[in-house]
């Protein structure tokens, strides 16, 4: 005899269950993001060096290859803050089930990882998170400010 299927409240996980998955996703998430800066430095850097080692092999068909770093760290920005972005809304959702599992806000005992991050400063960011996005932004355009400089000037070499 075939096993009857569990009725729909036992297959429903636990507050315990879904969370621990969401934190798992966030820890997934930051390691992609990790991933996100080496593939953006390490890319850029070596196409930078082979411009700069070959520099008399380039000719006018290949000479748009000097604009692939800043575009490769643009894809890659677009990369990064998707990812945080991600993060933010599971973030707000962890707090949706500690507030269910142990209390609203106004529970003293409370000690989640979603109330840490909740206190809302600016746009429902917290301090914390408005001077790390910002932080990350300025980063990210310096970066690709640098690349789109020296792509300039490397496109301006003359060609053999």
């Amino acid at each position: 005899m075939a096993d009857k299927p569990a009725p729909p409240d036992k297959c429903k996980p636990s507050h315990r269950d879904e969370y621990e998955t969401l934190r798992e996703e966030i820890m997934l998430y930051q390691h992609e993001i990790h991933r996100t800066w080496l593939w953006a430095i390490i890319t850029a850097g070596a196409i930078y060096t082979w411009l700069a080692s070959h520099r008399m092999d380039i000719n006018v068909s290949s000479k748009s290859v000097v604009w692939l770093p800043p575009f490769l760290l643009f894809v890659c920005a677009l990369r990064y803050f998707s990812f945080r972005f991600r993060i933010r809304l599971i973030a707000r959702y962890l707090l949706e089930l500690e507030e269910d599992a142990f209390g609203r806000e106004n529970n003293p005992a409370l000690h989640g990882f979603g109330h840490y991050t909740s206190k809302m400063w600016l746009f429902g960011f917290s301090k914390g998170d408005c001077f790390s996005y910002l932080g990350t932004l300025i980063l990210w355009i310096i970066l690709i400010s640098w690349s789109c400089f020296l792509s300039c000037s490397l496109s301006k070499i003359p060609i053999n």
